[in-house]
């Protein structure tokens, strides 16, 4: 039977999608190294289209199948999400039983951990809230009630989901936020956490490099006290040498004064000699 695009994905190819990404973090993370580029990972989405495509069910392109597990991935989290409010009490109205497929557990084990600057933090819940409002934004009209409506419940939501937020997993979740970016009604905190994380950050940098700068401050300081003295030991020592020179140089000169006195002695001695001979 000839397969045709808009075909759904079969349990198969998801099961061999999951299984592809598991063994590529980085191509989960969506982060790109010198070693990992954008080209490899564009590579890697191929490799797996090509087998994916192989399979009876779904064929598209390499990225629609990227696009199709970013989908699994969002409804995943989105899913869990909600199952963890209601578990929570924080999920408002009748708790609804709607666990996780086995695919979904799978899907979950990949991504239930995340990066958020340097840190692993579980999984939250306020990307998926963000994607669940980006549907819903696009139904609400300029009826200033209903803008209050939306605002009022992404307050609430926001505030719960907070404990336990992280950054946008990938490319996907960071164009799903940036219509909420655009609408100025809809700011219900003054600050971002990571925002003050990062002014945070700054103060023991400023302060690390203050020691910096006062511990090489102290050691030149230091060098250089070191430095004078071993000149002042140097020339102390040089002028000691000079003046044992010196004395060294008048003894000389008397030892030779006196020689020269006692020759002097000697040769008048000589020249008296022939008058005490002719005393005969």
């Amino acid at each position: 039977m000839e397969k045709k695009r808009g075909t759904n994905i079969t349990e198969k190819q998801k099961a061999t999608l999951i299984e592809f990404v598991k063994k590529r973090p980085l191509l989960i993370s969506g982060k790109q190294t010198s070693h990992y580029t954008a080209k490899d990972a564009a590579k890697d989405w191929q490799d797996i289209s090509a087998i994916l495509n192989s399979m009876p069910g779904a064929e598209k392109d390499w990225k629609s199948w990227r696009k199709a597990w970013q989908d699994l991935r969002s409804r995943t989290k989105s899913k869990q999400a909600k199952n963890q409010m209601y578990a929570n009490g924080t999920g408002g109205g009748k708790k609804i039983d709607d666990s996780l497929t086995s695919v979904e557990e799978e899907v979950l084990a990949i991504i239930k951990k995340v990066s958020v600057e340097g840190h692993d933090v579980a999984e939250s819940t306020v990307t998926n809230f963000i994607v669940n409002e980006q549907e819903r934004i696009k139904n609400v009209t300029s009826n200033e009630q209903a803008q209050n409506h939306v605002f009022e419940e992404m307050k609430t939501h926001t505030t719960n989901a907070y404990t336990t937020s992280t950054d946008i997993e990938s490319e996907t979740d960071r164009e799903l936020l940036s219509p909420l970016a655009n609408i100025s009604e809809l700011q219900p905190q003054k600050q971002l956490p990571e925002k003050k994380e990062n002014e945070k950050g700054k103060l023991p940098k400023k302060l690390d490099n203050l020691i910096n700068s006062a511990v090489a401050a102290t050691t030149f300081e230091s060098n250089l006290k070191q430095k004078i003295t071993l000149k002042q030991e140097y020339y102390a020592e040089k002028l000691a040498i000079l003046r044992r020179m010196a004395e060294a140089e008048e003894r000389k000169a008397d030892s030779l004064q006196r020689i020269a006195t006692a020759i002097e002695g000697k040769q008048g001695m000589l020249a008296d000699l022939p008058r005490y001979l002719n005393l005969d």
